[in-house]
This record gives structure tokens, sequence and C-alpha cells, in this order.
């Protein structure tokens, strides 16, 4: 089995397999990114926010990795959700040194307009992960302005791979590839290796 997408963090442990190849990272590892930068920046306070699914999990679990100072709150917000009046107020009275999310697709655009919105932008750093990116910054635009994302590729990644995959891609599509899509042709790269060992043979 070949996932283009993220993986559970209990595949990279006991309940690994074999025949599972994950093309992306494992769901904590693009989270720790943003925990280590906090971290080094001397962030005492952090407040973090992601889905309630296990993705959502695995994100604050990966952010906590490397980050030592206080978690003010630790919220799940239901999938799917799109006002976050509630929580943007929460997030206001607490006055924490960095906030951190993950919130990915509309529910990371909304939550960008709203947090831009509500005034919080100038008060406190904003970190995130598959919530201010490639396939969210067409929709979230200016709102987005100043906000720091960790990922383990761009599309400004100076290797020759990753540029002819970027350019071949825009030529074809007329956008800018994102995470997922280098993810996916990274999958299809994979498969067509295999292939090509074994002579087709299965």
């Amino acid at each position: 089995m070949i996932s283009p997408n993220a993986g559970t963090s209990n595949f990279a442990g006991k309940a690994c397999h074999e025949n599972f190849f994950v093309t992306s990272y494992q769901n904590d590892q693009p989270h720790e990114v943003l925990g280590k930068y906090a971290q080094n920046k001397g962030y005492k306070r952090a407040y973090l926010i992601a889905p309630n699914y296990q993705a959502g999990k695995d994100s604050l679990a990966g952010f906590k990795r490397h980050f030592t100072g206080e978690i003010v709150d630790e919220v799940y917000a239901p999938l799917g959700q799109l006002d976050y009046a509630s929580e943007l107020a929460k997030i206001a009275s607490a006055k924490p040194d960095v906030l951190f999310v993950f919130l990915p697709g509309g529910m990371g655009v909304n939550f960008v307009k709203q947090f831009r919105q509500a005034g919080l932008a100038d008060k406190m750093p904003f970190l995130s992960a598959f919530t201010v990116d490639e396939s969210t910054l067409p929709a979230q635009q200016d709102a987005a302005i100043g906000f720091r994302s960790g990922m383990s590729w761009a599309p400004n990644m100076d290797n020759p791979q990753s540029k002819a995959f970027v350019k071949n891609y825009e030529a074809a599509f007329n956008v800018v590839p994102g995470s997922y899509a280098m993810q996916a042709y990274d999958a299809g790269q994979l498969i067509n290796a295999a292939l090509t060992a074994t002579k087709g043979s299965t």
C-alpha cells in the first residue's frame, strides 16, 4: 500500500508494516517544526487549536515535542467547524505569547479571516501547519500576511527535481502546486521506480 498523504504517528512505531509506504510524512512531523521554532524564539506560553480527530491530536503532540513552555490551552474543534467566535474570544482573553493552529482546508480559511477580523493578528505570532499554505492562500489572501507556516516542502525549494515538477505542474494547471500535489507526484515516482526495478513484475 502506498499513501501519498500523511500517516498516523503510530504507523512509524509498533504498528509499522513492511508493505506500507508513505511519500509524505507522519502526522506529527510537520508540526514539530513549529514547536521547535516557538521554543527557539523564546515564547513561554502557547495556545493550541486543532480539529478533534487523530491528525489533530498527532499535530498538537508534534508541536509539544520540542516546546517546553506552558500550554495555556489545548482546544480540539469539531471537524468541519467554520465559526470560531467562541475560540477567538478565549484566545484573546488568554493572551498567549504564541498561537499554534492546525486547521486544514475551509476550517483554516475561515479561522484566519476571523482571527484577522477580531484584531488578534497584531497581538500574537500566528504559527500553523496546513492552515496557511498553497491550497488556502488564494482564499485567505491578505488576511494571512505575516503568519508563519511549517512544512516539509515548498514550491520554491531549490533542487532540480522540485524545480522541474513545479514548472511542469504550473504549465499543465496554471496554478502553483501545493504539498498534496508534490506528495502525489512522489508517490507516482515511487511506483515508477519499483516497476522499473522489477521490470514490471509484481
